[in-house]
């Protein structure tokens, strides 16, 4: 497993985190779905997911092919860059598990494609590896939400697993990473989507005031807005999930 960027791999050096990693997959994830591991490189994780009998494997560089022969069969190899790729083409079952080292700078790109909750094959278990600040920014149900943290938040529950230091790699980068564990859960499914995006759209625009300020605002712009009296003194950051329900959003004719 590795960190940082797809060109400028960093290798991971530590052969605790690896079990660690695989002692999570262990206890955590129902490995009788669709499994996959994308962009494997040299299979440091790989080689230790034998007991994974339906494991496929994404990777767009062609000089890993080699390496990944090695670990599973030809056909369970899927030569593709992961942006790009149709998961209901791979993927057969609706949930499936993903085993990851995030490249930090396809962060955002990869988030939005996994978690989208219109798609119709569902990650039900992500374990990977990413830059610690943005582990940290997701994660977070303090007042310091972000739209981010907001969006995945939507239908998984996140959980910050480990701190991974700089040293743990090869070359050694500038930050440190970390590891985090997804599971899907169904917590939100009545409250639609798409109506979430557009209200944290709106109102994280203004996320150092009030509702009551933001409702003032709003009202000489585009919108009509309906808040709850008892959310107006609360900034839209610290808000759960049913005070969000709450709130109406209504373009003015």
């Amino acid at each position: 497993m590795t960190g940082a960027t797809y060109l400028w791999q960093n290798f991971l050096n530590n052969p605790k985190i690896i079990e660690f990693i695989i002692q999570d997959i262990k206890d955590n994830c129902d490995l009788k779905l669709q499994n996959i591991e994308v962009w494997p490189w040299k299979c440091a994780l790989t080689e230790y997911l034998w007991f994974v009998e339906n494991l496929k494997l994404f990777e767009k560089d062609e000089t890993f092919y080699e390496w990944l022969q090695k670990c599973v069969n030809k056909k369970n190899i899927i030569m593709w860059d992961f942006l790009s790729a149709n998961l209901e083409e791979h993927i057969k079952t609706n949930f499936f598990n993903c085993f990851w080292n995030l490249p930090y700078y396809i962060t955002s790109p990869i988030f939005k494609k996994l978690t989208n909750p219109e798609n119709k094959v569902k990650m039900k278990y992500w374990i990977f590896m990413i830059q610690k600040e943005v582990g940290e920014k997701i994660i977070n149900e303090s007042n310091k939400k972000t739209m981010l943290s907001f969006l995945l938040q939507y239908n998984y529950k996140i959980t910050y697993l480990k701190t991974v230091p700089a040293k743990d790699f090869t070359p050694a980068p500038k930050v440190d990473s970390c590891l985090v564990r997804f599971e899907y859960t169904w917590w939100n499914d009545d409250l639609n989507f798409w109506e979430l995006t557009r209200l944290l759209t709106v109102f994280t625009a203004y996320k150092r005031k009030t509702l009551w300020k933001i409702e003032k605002i709003l009202q000489k712009q585009w919108h009509k807005i309906f808040i709850p009296e008892e959310l107006k003194s609360k900034r839209f950051t610290v808000l759960t999930f049913d005070e969000i329900r709450q709130i109406k959003l209504v373009e003015t004719k």
